[in-house]
């Protein structure tokens, strides 16, 4: 990949992400605004990985993105096995996957200070382990998945949707909703959702965040102030209208299977 200058990379987390990861060990925690200085996950884990190896922290971050793009492509290829039977569009989902506009595998080329790869790895990982523990509800399988989603809302908050969607398991077809939540309560799928709610809090009481000079809504305002409403608007439908499609023909095709899978739903709405 090409190197990108730390005040380039993906903006304003970009540089909060390159700063919290140069000032660990340091500074602990490191200072940031909000709210990319709750997202210590991922600025830890490549301080640890950079500086053990002697890297600079851009190689870091551009390796380590890399290395969770190759776990993502690995996920998606165990999710559509099971729910796409044809080999042929298989293949095409993951092509598309790699070439669409604003996915992580793409984008960490050029804006490789970025969480999205390290939560797009979370997110796909969390739904294989929704997969498993369908086939055998168990505490053990909760409390796994409930350290993937501590460790994953540290990256990124938005990885508790991986507990939300546990919640929604299919682990007995055939019964109620009243009895299956009764099962899923029996095996700790709670836990995960708790553990992340709890890890968040945790990492609210911890870290202070550096005061903004202007807010995030400010920013995004003046942003769009000089910008074409039209060209806003084509270029949201360009990037966003062709995977839309792509999942308007899916659903139509393989709706059925879907929808007796609901913990899939999270990874259609992604």
């Amino acid at each position: 990949t090409q190197p990108v200058a730390p005040g380039e990379a993906a903006g304003g987390e970009g540089q909060a992400l390159h700063a919290m990861a140069r000032a660990i060990p340091r500074e602990l925690p490191p200072p940031a605004a909000t709210p990319y200085v709750f997202r210590i996950g991922l600025p830890m884990l490549v301080a640890g990985v950079a500086k053990s190896a002697n890297w600079v922290v851009g190689a870091g971050f551009d390796r380590v993105n890399l290395a969770f793009n190759l776990v993502s492509v690995s996920l998606l290829l165990i999710l559509l096995r099971d729910v796409v039977p044809s080999a042929a569009i298989r293949v095409g989902l993951i092509a598309a996957f790699l070439v669409k506009p604003h996915s992580p595998i793409r984008l960490s080329a050029f804006h490789p200070v970025s969480t999205d790869a390290a939560v797009m790895a979370c997110v796909l990982a969390g739904l294989v382990g929704i997969r498993w523990f369908e086939a055998q509800p168990v505490m053990f399988r909760a409390l796994a998945l409930a350290g993937l989603v501590c460790v994953g809302v540290a990256i990124h908050e938005v990885v508790l949707v991986v507990a939300i969607g546990l919640l929604f398991a299919d682990t007995a077809s055939g019964v109620s909703w009243t009895e299956r939540w009764r099962g899923l309560s029996r095996s700790g799928a709670w836990i995960p959702l708790c553990a992340g709610v709890l890890t968040v809090v945790a990492l609210h009481a911890w870290i202070v965040p550096a005061p903004r000079s202007r807010t995030m809504w400010q920013v995004a305002m003046d942003a769009l102030s000089h910008q074409s409403a039209i060209r806003v608007v084509l270029s949201w439908f360009l990037v966003a209208g062709v995977p839309m499609l792509l999942i308007g023909v899916l659903w139509r095709r393989y709706g059925t299977a879907i929808r007796l899978r609901p913990a899939f739903a999270v990874l259609v709405s992604d």
